[in-house]
């Protein structure tokens, strides 16, 4: 389907849902003969889809001359529907002529189109005005493509647990050992390591703490524990628990909620861009977000830290300056910002591998400054550490520390011209939809892929769903998963992050038995597009210089290293 005949038939979707059972009663009369009869019946009211259906079959309307459906319309005094018709006939007229005077354009120049393609092909160097503006949205982009992106829980609580029957004593006292039956009891993935209980067991006589643990060493299975723990003690009292994960990094969402799920059995949320706190909390035990997340329902009351028993500040070594982290804080620790009255103050725990300052101000200061610093920001006493030697000693046998420390000078990331012309095809799809999303001026200004520019179409879907417009509601959700990946082709294989959009607007095609025409008409246009990037790239696939340094280091430092290959081992950070 050609984009103009895609554009053509939303708006006469458009125009179908505008219409009154009486305006396509006296539509479906004028049509007459050039319409099936029972379309012409009471009964048939609910669309005209078919009668267009039968109109486009026959010819008697297209894209590019559909004069016969406007006279109809205006016959009736839907002068409005009429006049969206009019219009686009117009832009059709005036695109036709652009592209003919193009094409001349193009014939005249074949040489120099030719000799620019085959200079293209033996550049070395691309130059920083080729390259979208990539380094400026590092904060923005969504770096990793998720399978699993249905806006659901990512599992409910499977394990049977009484929570009156479990003994507690194995995270205070060393005397009670954690064994393999009380790790089935507790229902928890797997027995921890010692030194991590070393760590548990401070952090529960710390009740606030920092943990400080090296990289690899299951900083985010210890959180898990302590969640747990907490979950366990509380619900021996009351009905509801609810632990926040804070992560700097949309990037690291799904890893993170996958791990606490995992580790927990416990319900978990990933609270995506489109959605808002207070709305994930109610039945889930564990949200994992970002911090700004909380700041803006804190700021705009919907939510109270008095509501939270849990809050999990990972990479907390980013708690200075402006960063959302602090803006937390200001809101436990200052009674002016919130009243904590008799309610209980949620518990904090800061996860890092390094406790330093991100703050360049800050790093000025000694590094005891620092950790004083870190330390009262986040109401903390504590940092818990491994001292016991022989922990110190399990850490250091299960992960070493790197041996062979070294710096490898990367290229800047260039992409060969395959690339730039599935990215041209990957904007002109989302060009396509986005026109003929209502109020959609309001994107213009926003760079495709951006955070902004997602926030833009959840306000659009937020604003159709209030007024009931469910075609824009769908239009809008195909937007946002396409948005939302669009900046990871220009950091991971083209064809995987093709394959996983192919694979989400599936899921949201499939789970209504009944979706909306304009929803079926967007759903194979995506299709359609997906699958002729995907057949021209298997036979000319784009390139990433970065990714392709990445996979020599690997092979460089992996090569003849059998450990190198299994799970959870880090080679190259």
């Amino acid at each position: 389907m050609s984009t103009d005949a895609f554009k053509f038939r939303c708006i006469l979707i458009r125009i179908q849902e505008s219409l009154s059972d009486t305006d396509r009663q006296k539509l479906h009369f004028l049509l007459g003969e050039d319409i099936p009869g029972q379309l012409r019946e009471k009964e048939s009211l609910s669309t005209s889809i078919p009668a267009f259906q039968k109109l486009l079959q026959t010819l008697k309307i297209s894209e590019k001359d559909c004069t016969y459906l406007i006279n109809a319309l205006e016959d009736i005094q839907r002068h409005d529907c009429a006049q969206r018709l009019k219009d686009y006939q117009n832009l059709i007229e005036k695109n036709i002529v652009l592209t003919q005077r193009e094409n001349s354009i193009i014939q005249t120049n074949e040489v120099s189109t030719l000799l620019y393609e085959l200079n293209m092909d033996n550049t070395v160097d691309v130059t920083d005005q080729s390259i979208p503006h990539i380094e400026s949205q590092l904060e923005a982009r969504t770096t990793l493509p998720q399978i699993d992106d249905n806006r659901s829980a990512i599992g409910q609580s499977t394990g049977v647990l009484d929570i009156n029957e479990i003994n507690l004593l194995p995270f205070v006292d060393e005397t009670y050992p954690w064994t393999s039956d009380y790790t089935k009891q507790f229902n928890v993935k797997h027995e921890p390591h010692n030194y991590q209980l070393e760590i548990i067991r401070h952090a529960v006589s710390s009740t606030n703490t920092i943990v400080c643990l090296r990289t690899g060493a299951g900083k985010t299975y210890i959180a898990a524990l302590l969640i747990k723990y907490h979950y366990v003690k509380k619900m021996k009292q009351s009905t509801r628990f609810m632990a926040l994960f804070f992560v700097p990094r949309k990037a690291i969402r799904q890893q993170q909620a996958t791990v606490l799920k995992q580790a927990t059995n416990l319900r978990v949320e990933i609270c995506e861009d489109e959605q808002v706190v207070h709305n994930c909390v109610v039945h889930n035990d564990i949200i994992v977000l970002t911090p700004q997340k909380l700041v803006n329902s804190l700021k705009n009351g919907h939510m109270k830290l008095s509501d939270i028993d849990m809050m999990i500040f990972d990479e907390c070594h980013n708690t200075s300056g402006g960063n959302p982290y602090c803006e937390i804080m200001k809101y436990y620790l200052c009674p002016s910002l919130q009243n904590f009255e008799n309610s209980t103050k949620p518990i904090v725990i800061g996860l890092t591998a390094t406790i330093g300052s991100k703050d360049s101000s800050e790093k000025k200061h000694p590094v005891l400054d620092n950790l004083v610093s870190i330390c009262s920001k986040l109401a903390c006493c504590t940092i818990s550490i491994v001292q016991n030697l022989e922990n110190i000693q399990e850490v250091d046998s299960l992960i070493p520390r790197p041996s062979n420390d070294s710096f490898e000078f990367v290229r800047k990331t260039q992409y060969n011209r395959y690339f730039y012309d599935y990215i041209k095809l990957m904007k002109d799809l989302l060009t396509v939809i986005a026109d003929i999303l209502e109020h959609n001026e309001c994107l213009a200004s926003h760079e495709m892929g951006t955070s902004s520019y997602i926030q833009q179409l959840v306000i659009l879907e937020e604003y159709a769903q209030k007024l009931g417009q469910v075609s824009s509601v769908s239009i809008c959700e195909y937007l946002i998963c396409l948005s939302k990946k669009f900046l990871a082709f220009y950091d991971l294989p083209f064809d995987m992050v093709l394959n996983e959009i192919n694979k989400q607007i599936d899921i949201y095609y499939k789970r209504n038995k009944n979706p909306y025409p304009v929803e079926t008409l967007v759903y194979n246009y995506c299709k359609e597009t997906l699958n002729k990037i995907l057949t021209e790239y298997s036979s000319n696939p784009a390139e990433n210089s970065k990714l392709n340094d990445l996979i020599t280091l690997l092979e460089r430092h992996a090569n003849g290293n059998a450990k190198a290959y299994e799970s959870g081992y880090r080679n190259v950070v």
